[in-house]
Formats: structure tokens, C-alpha cells, sequence
């Protein structure tokens, strides 16, 4: 540090104001670049927030059409069910059906009248 003192009282006026020249040209050739990057960084905050939107707009779009499925599907089970349900009470009436047919054929049948 004593070195860097003698050598800076060694020096002359011109190249003390040269130092302290080049000393400002790069703080405000720094301060350019720091100002530019905060700027660019808040254009791409602003830019990352809008596609966060829109990402939530479509999720938001993509989770009201899975509602939708999930109630048509719903309905198509129901709907299932149901058919299947009326086909087994059919199936059930038909049989008992067929038993009394048949139980009916057993009785005993009256004489056909003669013409």
C-alpha cells in the first residue's frame, strides 16, 4: 500500500486527472451496463408474468373441457347402467314368461268342438 501512496504523490497533475478520467469513464460505462440489465430484466419480468397468464388461461380452458368430459362421461355411465339395468329386467320378465308358457302348455287342454 506504501508503494501504490509513493507512486500516486509520484505522479503529476496531468496524469492524476488522466487516472481520475479513466476512472469515471468506466463507473458511468459500468453504471450503463448495470442500468441497461435492470431494464432488460424488468422487460423479461413483464414478459414471464404475461405467459404465466396465459399458461393460466389455458389450464383454466383445459380444466373447464375435463369438466365437461368427466360430466358426458358421467352421463354415458349413467346412461350405461340404465340400459343395462332395463336389459336385465328384461331379460328377468322374459324368462318368467317363458316358465308360464310353459307351465301353461302343461295344463290339461279342453276338447276342440267338432265343426
Amino acid at each position: 500500500m506504501s508503494k501504490l501512496t509513493s507512486l500516486w504523490h509520484s505522479l503529476d497533475d496531468k496524469d492524476k486527472f488522466e487516472i481520475f478520467f479513466l476512472l469515471f469513464f468506466i463507473s458511468v460505462f459500468v453504471c450503463v451496463i448495470l442500468l441497461g440489465i435492470a431494464w432488460s430484466r424488468g422487460h423479461d419480468v413483464d414478459y414471464f408474468k404475461e405467459r404465466i397468464v396465459l399458461i393460466e388461461h389455458r389450464l383454466t380452458g383445459m380444466d373447464k373441457r375435463m369438466d365437461n368430459h368427466d360430466v358426458k362421461f358421467d352421463k354415458i355411465i349413467e346412461a350405461v347402467n340404465e340400459t343395462r339395468q332395463k336389459l336385465n329386467d328384461e331379460i328377468i320378465r322374459n324368462n318368467e314368461q317363458d316358465k308360464w308358457l310353459e307351465e301353461w302348455k302343461k295344463l290339461p287342454q279342453l276338447p276342440k268342438p267338432k265343426r
